[in-house]
């Protein structure tokens, strides 16, 4: 973590003034995703999930925490 403290210190604090294209479309593509898992997330009844099998698992082990 030594490699991250430097990078942190010599930040000069300026960030760019518009974003990439890539960076556009992966914000674009999260609001998408999140469109579609938050009502898994909230369903009362078990989803039938399609998402691959780590986002899937996340899925499942939010639903059986919250159930707690």
């Amino acid at each position: 973590m030594r490699w991250l403290s430097m990078s942190v210190r010599q930040d000069s604090g300026e960030r760019p003034k518009t974003a990439s294209p890539i960076c556009v479309s992966l914000v674009e593509l999260g609001k998408v995703l999140a469109q579609r898992i938050i009502p898994e997330l909230e369903s009362a009844d078990e989803p039938t999930l399609g998402h691959d099998s780590s986002t899937n698992n996340l899925i499942r082990r939010y639903r059986k925490l919250k159930e707690n």
